[in-house]
């Protein structure tokens, strides 16, 4: 809000202030439209440029205002009031541990904790039958829990406003589930072999739509006696223990924190900052997001530098205009107020039609990546959000002000020089005044030690990035916002260099004058190219800048995307996977692979065929199981593994006894003999246990979240051996297809058998992997679509600035051909001088563009190997179309020049 007030005021003040100059002065008003809509084809695409940068801040604004509402909104239906979530292990808590720990809370000893609710429950399945007992429709993942109901409205009142007494033999659905399972108050569910009545169907609300520290995918509330039965918990033992967190007044409704609040109690509990972990887990679902601010931003600053050139010569070309009108009386105030007027007309043009263009671009990429989103969410933090476009007036705002501020503020800054000059400066002929010393002026002192300093700084800087101190420092000192000061520092080297270029404009003249002395008519050319340049250094400098940074932020897209998406590309899943092509998580089960193999072959569901075949392992963490906020998934994990594991798996070793011929062998002899072992290569260096290593498999940073891919391999019956707790012994389900292409009726066919024996959930490896690839990969071409968009702006911009350029020498140009120069030489002078300046531009942006983008790379990648790649064709399309575009843009004014007739381009220039 204070951001938003901050854009708006000025905005508003300053068209207050043109209000109130048009009703003062209408005839004002009436020559400033008069000026744009003499000049149509300037003011459209004056327009256009400026319209595409308020629209792409406006776009991104709106989408990630989007993201971020939708994922609050999340939070608030997910979770509510509850902060943590507190669990005995793989026990139950009793009455007497939940009276301490009320204590500790209500003497202020447990954080921000400001409440407490016990509850039983599990995640488990719901499904609908028939008359006949057949399955109609299943949901698996349903966290179906219960509580005390007096001490629910107690913990958070307004998501209990709804939900009534439950009996034993009834069970409230949130609507999501109720919608999927296709039922009503009044209907019937099962879960298992256990039928349940629904008594009511609630919103998702806090309790009414918590999914459990595993985040399950849907909420379901039974009586608590009854969920307790369900949890296998004794009578007064609870599962869980949910606490609330504190909220402020003007605080932002997180958490902000994953640390666990009873570590160091002494309760006995462990507990997960749930709402803490989901924050994080959007955060890193929306890590990406700046770059689309990046590229809004990059739009804005060559927007600008258009509006600034566009007014500029404006002012310049109506020069003799402007004297004429302040000879006749016009005062400073009045001629001031004509151009601050045509820029207000200019920002609201480009104002109304950029929000509204801001507001498609924002749908367009919630249409095209809304969905991966959500997909993403999903598959890799467990999270159901539903992202959508949301309206809000504060980005609109935000977007409209950022872009009608900086035009208008170019304007008053162009109005202001235009007004400061005599009537006399004014009544010369555009560039009159400066004839006699283009090229010949001397420079200060003051501007020498400044371009000294310039020069200093930019090397400094420079020098500073490629340390690793600062790289590493920059990284953990701004985690969630580096790639922003990433950007900012590659802008400011970006600006340094162009302006630092174009002040030796002269002594590169001279260089060449000396180098192609041999070639006259070049050297001519190159003299009458660069002696415009050389006069008009500040619009020089602009246009070098608009390219510079068009090919600054393209570059920088084109390697990030480039060397993400190689790294990010999708995988072949039994290769991360070791052969499998399905794999299912089973905590605090000892499942074996004969008894995974007989539910498949024994379900209805799943045709026999189109299994080749399944393993079951054993697995308990290498260590951690005493630190705060334990989840055995973080951890490197020890696998037991049987002879069919053993004889199926596609796990390379690096390293192999010699005793053994093959890799085969070394796999098989693990599952036989309980005194060696195997250890991937990233878990070596935790292994303690005491037996013999008969080899090093390699390990696939990509295969991380498959436990089984990993960590330590030992005889199956030898994991009860190395635990301290049996209890905590779970189990991973690796299933090979027939056909590792299957269709989706042949996965949820196993998906539906295992979620009947209590296996859930299912992961499809392949699928996640496709995922995860098109995410990064649909990014990074809309990232790329913003730099086209605001290379157009560039590409615009010189075609207006070079027709203007035109108009504003026609003078100049019917006096050389009026004393004989050739309309050849005029004409390559004029593609010469819009040549180089769009390659110097693209030279500076490319080359900086690049070296930032490999540095975010390897602040993203925190340390890991990752192979730079450089997009040379497509790098190489671009600057080539950018080029013929804006030579193409060049000719068209350089043609002009060509037919004009010495007798008419020296008339007065109006």
């Amino acid at each position: 809000m204070i951001v938003t007030l901050l854009l708006a005021v000025p905005v508003l003040w300053m068209f207050r202030k043109l209000f109130q100059t048009a009703r003062r002065a209408p005839h004002l008003r009436r020559m400033a439209w008069r000026n744009l809509a003499l000049h149509k084809t300037t003011t459209a695409l004056t327009v256009l440029g400026a319209m595409i940068g308020t629209a792409l801040i406006t776009s991104a604004l709106l989408f990630q205002y989007s993201m971020e509402q939708s994922g609050d909104g999340m939070l608030e239906r997910q979770f509510g009031r509850i902060g943590y979530d507190a669990h005995a292990g793989s026990g139950f808590v009793n009455e007497q541990v939940v009276a301490d720990l009320r204590k500790l809370v209500e003497q202020g000893q447990v954080g921000d904790v400001t409440g407490l609710l016990p509850t039983a429950g599990r995640i488990t399945e719901l499904h609908t039958t028939d008359a006949a007992g057949a399955t109609l429709v299943m949901q698996p993942g349903i966290y179906l829990y219960g509580f005390d109901h007096e001490q629910a409205r107690a913990f958070d009142e307004s998501a209990m406003e709804g939900v009534p007494e439950i009996g034993a033999d009834e069970i409230v659905l949130s609507a999501p589930v109720a919608k999927r399972l296709e039922v009503s108050a009044g209907g019937k569910v099962m879960s298992g072999d256990a039928s349940f009545t629904v008594k009511a169907v609630v919103p998702e609300q806090g309790l009414t739509g918590y999914r459990g520290v595993g985040q399950g995918e849907g909420t379901a509330l039974a009586g608590l006696d009854t969920a307790r039965k369900l949890a296998g918990a004794p009578d007064g033992s609870y599962t869980n223990i949910l606490l609330s967190y504190q909220t402020y007044l003007f605080g932002s409704g997180r958490i902000g924190s994953t640390a666990p609040v009873l570590y160091g109690t002494g309760i006995g509990l462990q507990d997960t900052a749930v709402r803490g972990e989901a924050e994080r887990s959007l955060d890193r679902t929306m890590k990406l997001l700046p770059i689309f601010t990046i590229a809004s931003w990059n739009a804005i600053a060559i927007g600008m530098m258009l509006i600034i050139n566009i007014f500029k010569m404006i002012a310049e070309e109506r020069r003799q205009e402007l004297g004429v009108l302040r000879a006749l009386g016009m005062t400073r105030a009045d001629l001031s107020g004509l151009l601050r007027l045509e820029g207000a007309y200019y920002a609201l043009l480009s104002g109304a039609l950029g929000i509204v263009v801001g507001i498609g671009l924002a749908y367009g990429m919630m249409l095209s990546i809304g969905d991966l989103f959500t997909s993403a969410s999903a598959q890799l933090d467990g999270l159901q959000v539903e992202y959508q476009l949301l309206i809000g007036l504060k980005p609109l705002v935000q977007g409209g002000a950022i872009g009608a501020l900086l035009i208008l503020l170019c304007s008053w800054r162009v109005s202001k020089q235009a007004a400061d000059i005599t009537i006399v400066e004014a009544l010369y002929a555009a560039g009159e005044q400066h004839s006699a010393r283009i090229g010949r002026g001397k420079l200060s002192l003051p501007r020498t030690a400044v371009r000294m300093v310039t020069a200093v700084l930019t090397a400094g800087l420079f020098l500073l990035t490629l340390t690793d101190s600062f790289r590493t420092g920059l990284r953990e000192t701004f985690s969630g916002t580096f790639p922003l000061w990433l950007f900012a520092i590659g802008f400011g080297l970006t600006i340094a260099s162009a302006l630092l270029l174009t002040a030796f404009f002269k002594p590169l003249s001279e260089g060449l004058d000396q180098t192609l002395a041999p070639f006259g008519r070049l050297v001519a050319v190159l003299r009458m190219a660069l002696r415009y340049p050389m006069l008009q250094k500040r619009r020089t400098t602009l246009l070098v800048l608009m390219f510079a940074l068009v090919f600054f932020l393209t570059s920088m897209s084109g390697v990030f995307s480039e060397t993400l998406v190689s790294q990010f590309g999708e995988r072949n899943a039994r290769q991360l996977t070791g052969g499998y092509d399905l794999v299912a998580d089973v905590e605090g089960k000892q499942l074996t692979t004969e008894q995974a193999k007989q539910a498949l072959m024994e379900s209805p569901h799943v045709e026999s065929s189109s299994v080749e075949s399944v393993a079951a392992v054993w697995q308990v963490a290498l260590y951690g199981e005493n630190d705060p906020g334990f989840e055995r998934k973080e951890y490197p994990n020890i696998n037991g593994i049987d002879a069919v594991f053993a004889g199926q798996t596609t796990l390379k070793l690096k390293e192999r006894d010699p005793a053994y011929a093959s890799d085969r062998e070394a796999w098989l002899a693990v599952a036989n003999d309980p005194g060696v072992m195997i250890v991937s290569e990233q878990a070596r260096q935790w292994v303690k246990i005491p037996k013999r290593i008969i080899g090093v498999a390699a390990y696939d940073v990509d295969s991380a979240s498959f436990l089984a891919s990993s960590g330590v391999f030992l005889k199956q019956s030898e994991v009860v051996h190395v635990t301290s707790d049996p209890k905590k012994i779970a189990s991973e389900l690796l299933i090979r297809l027939q056909n590792e292409n299957a269709g989706v009726e042949t996965v949820k066919g196993i998906e539906k058998a295992l979620t009947l024996q209590g296996i859930y959930p299912l992961r499809m490896v392949q699928e996640e992997l496709s995922l995860n690839s098109s995410f990064s990969r649909m990014l990074f071409t809309i990232f790329e679509g913003f730099s086209l968009l605001a290379a157009l702006i560039g590409i615009g911009g010189l075609t207006i600035i070079m027709m203007r350029v035109i108009r504003e020498r026609r003078q100049q140009i019917g006096m050389l051909r009026a004393i004989g120069v050739r309309p050849g030489l005029i004409y390559w002078s004029i593609m010469v001088e819009g040549a180089l300046i769009g390659v110097l531009g693209i030279l500076i942006g490319s080359g900086i563009g690049s070296y930032v983008g490999a540095m975010m790379i390897e602040l993203f990648m925190e340390g890991e190997q990752v192979t730079l790649l450089f997009p040379y064709a497509k790098l190489g399309l671009y600057v080539g179309g950018t080029l013929v575009i804006a030579l193409i843009g060049t000719m068209l004014p350089a043609w002009q020049a060509f037919r004009l007739p010495p007798a008419e381009a020296t008339k007065y220039l109006g």
